[in-house]
C-alpha cells in the first residue's frame, strides 16, 4: 500500500530536473519528428480546418520547440528550455488539441476524436511535468549534471 511518504517521493522524482531529463529528451525528439512529418505530410482534416499556412506554422512550432528543447538538454540554460516548452506545448500541442476538439464538436453523430484528444493531453502532461521541474530555475541548480549520451 502506498503511504503518503511514497506518494511524496514519487512526486519529488517527477519534479526533479536530474531524474526527468531522459524522458523529456525523448519527448523533444518525438516532437521534432512529429513536426517534420506534419510539415511533409499535413493531416488533410487538420489542414482543411486551419488552412495550409497555419498547418505549416503549426509544424514549425513543433519543430522549433523540439529543436530548442533538444539543444538545452545538455546545457544549464533552463530559461531557454522554458521557451522551448512554451513553443512546443502552446504553439504545437494546444493548437492541435483545439483543432481536434473543434473537429470533434462538429463531427457527425457517432464520429469521435476523443482518443486523439487523450493522446494529445498525455503528451502535454510530459511538458507540464518538465515545466513543474524547472519552473523555479533560470539555470541548472548547483550540482546539476547533464551528461552527453556517450558519457563524456
Amino acid at each position: 500500500m502506498m503511504t503518503r511518504r511514497h506518494v511524496l517521493r514519487v512526486w519529488q522524482l517527477l519534479t526533479d530536473p536530474d531524474a526527468t531529463w531522459q524522458p523529456v529528451l525523448f519527448a523533444y525528439v518525438a516532437t521534432v519528428v512529429m513536426g517534420v512529418v506534419t510539415y511533409a505530410f499535413p493531416p488533410t482534416t487538420i489542414e482543411g480546418a486551419i488552412g495550409s499556412t497555419l498547418a505549416t506554422i503549426w509544424a514549425a512550432c513543433m519543430i522549433g520547440g523540439g529543436l530548442i528543447g533538444l539543444g538545452t538538454m545538455f546545457t544549464p540554460h533552463m530559461w531557454l528550455e522554458k521557451i522551448a516548452l512554451s513553443i512546443a506545448a502552446v504553439g504545437g500541442l494546444f493548437v492541435y488539441a483545439f483543432v481536434v476538439g473543434s473537429l470533434h464538436a462538429s463531427a457527425p453523430p457517432g464520429a469521435s476524436r476523443l482518443t486523439q484528444l487523450s493522446v494529445i493531453f498525455i503528451a502535454l502532461s510530459a511538458y507540464w511535468f518538465r515545466w513543474v521541474a524547472i519552473r523555479k530555475h533560470t539555470y541548472a541548480p548547483r550540482g546539476h549534471r547533464r551528461k552527453a549520451p556517450c558519457g563524456h
